[in-house]
């Protein structure tokens, strides 16, 4: 009868079984959906995120231009590749607007149509030819040395096929350092410059870098005397070439490069990896910093007997209670006082000594987190120890510590994402931009690039990565610490 029953007992519990993971699994697709929403948004263009539409179009392979096609909005437009404009401008801020003479070359299915308002229409077609190129040369209105960059101005067809540059004025020559793709369809401008001081500093890189491909490696080394000749052996005017290469993108290759589009952008808008060093340093020192006061204090609460210790364990844990926002002035003339503003000391120094450093997570927590878990390791070891001749110190270290590596990876981990996100310190005590975390210098990503969330979310997923990575990584290591020191 029992052995009858158990099978009927199992079809019963089956769909309860069933709600219930359709449950956790709806639960799981509600937190996942930020971080999808980000990585779709990643990969779309402006003018996909103006139609409001959900999920990216993937581009495909293009073989001519003009060709029809539909627009974010479902309208039907004609995709043509068009060249607006050119011009030139100096170091010295001076402008010129050199009137092009296009001229198309690559094969007999490539040739320029004039539109109106002086645009030129390039018809070409693929896969007939590998490249093809437009041209024109002109007279170049200023020296070479005093070159600052070089706009050209086009409307793109969708097309995803790459764009590079080749420049020749007279014995000097450039090449763009890499490719831009032919995205969306609205009026942009390809800024292509050579090495100049701006490459130095922090604003946002939006032009194509121009690598000197002849003789002289600068054309400025010659202006100065330092190639062995005077600025006044230069001729007054400069024959100059450009050329506009075009090459076809295949399927994958227009897939990979929209992919890839906005991540390359936000890495050319800020400093991506000085922020990202500078981030990690901090979240070393922090999480080093919270794991020895943590430990240590909560040593003295846990295993040592002295008069006062529950009053001092209450009034240390009262002060979760008082908001970040009631000492934020006070901490700050203090840091102020010992000239410690525009550094990172405020950031992590206050972790090695117990500090609070979050409105949710503070030092107070993890030592009351690392006592409870303390309190239930046995007395033996103590008192073995001491038999050994160890004292207080040598105990914590050489026993207390490795007894405790559960919850010490629960507090790193909860160190970690605090330190990594923290946003409202570097905020106050940070004037540097060289100094900027990666939380604060997105912000100014932001700031100069103002409704660009296409490229504002592949900032924000690029933040997002070490943190996902560290809870698949931690994720058994956080359980047990939480669990074994008593708070389920």
């Amino acid at each position: 009868m029992a052995e009858a029953a158990q099978p009927k007992r199992r079809a019963s519990a089956w769909p309860g079984r069933l709600i219930l993971h359709l449950l956790l699994l709806s639960v799981a697709a509600a937190f996942l959906f930020p971080f999808a929403w980000m990585l779709l948004t990643a990969a779309k263009t402006d003018e996909e995120i103006a139609a409001g539409k959900w999920l990216p179009a993937m581009p495909g392979f293009r073989w001519e231009s003009p060709y029809d096609t539909f627009d974010a909005q479902g309208k039907p437009i004609t995709g043509s590749l068009q060249l607006l404009g050119l011009q030139i401008r100096t170091l010295d801020a001076r402008i010129f607007n050199v009137a092009a003479d296009w001229r198309a070359s690559g094969g007999k299915n490539i040739r320029l149509e004039k539109g109106s308002l002086g645009a030129l229409t390039w018809h070409y077609r693929f896969p007939s030819e590998s490249r093809v190129t437009a041209e024109t040369t002109f007279d170049f209105p200023c020296d070479p040395a005093e070159l600052h960059k070089l706009i050209l101005s086009i409307k793109p067809d969708d097309s995803w096929h790459r764009v590079d540059a080749e420049l020749q004025v007279g014995q000097f020559a450039w090449r763009s350092a890499r490719s831009s793709y032919l995205a969306q369809h609205r009026p942009t401008s390809i800024i292509f410059q050579p090495p100049t001081f701006e490459d130095e500093t922090y604003q946002p890189k939006i032009w194509i870098p121009l690598k000197p491909t002849s003789l002289f490696s600068n054309p400025r080394d010659l202006a100065d005397g330092s190639a062995g000749a005077s600025p006044s052996t230069l001729p007054v005017t400069h024959r100059a070439t450009l050329r506009i290469i075009l090459t076809p993108s295949s399927t994958s290759q227009a897939v990979w490069g929209k992919l890839t589009r906005n991540y390359v952008r936000i890495f050319n808008s800020i400093p991506f990896w000085k922020y990202l060093a500078n981030s990690l340093l901090l979240v070393v020192l922090t999480v080093t910093g919270t794991l020895f006061s943590s430990t240590f204090v909560a040593y003295a609460f846990a295993r040592l007997h002295w008069p006062g210790r529950s009053i001092a364990l209450l009034i240390l844990l009262s002060t979760l209670m008082l908001p970040e926002q009631v000492t934020m002035i006070p901490s700050f003339l203090i840091w102020q006082k010992l000239g410690w503003y525009n550094t990172l000391n405020p950031i992590w120094v206050p972790t090695f000594f117990g500090a609070t450093f979050t409105p949710l997570f503070g030092s107070a927590f993890f030592i009351y987190l690392m006592v409870q878990h303390m309190r239930t390791l046995p007395k033996e070891l103590e008192e073995a120890a001491r038999i050994d001749g160890l004292g207080h110190v040598q105990t914590w270290w050489y026993i207390m510590l490795p007894q405790v590596k559960p919850a010490a990876a629960a507090i790193a981990t909860l160190s970690f994402l605090a330190a990594w996100n923290d946003f409202l310190r570097p905020l106050i005590y940070l004037r540097d931009q060289g100094r900027f975390p990666l939380s604060l210098g997105l912000l100014t990503a932001q700031i100069e690039n103002r409704g660009d969330w296409s490229m504002i979310m592949a900032g924000n997923v690029l933040m997002t990565l070490p943190v996902i990575l560290l809870f698949f990584l931690a994720q058994r290591s956080f359980v047990r610490g939480m669990s074994g020191s008593g708070l389920k």
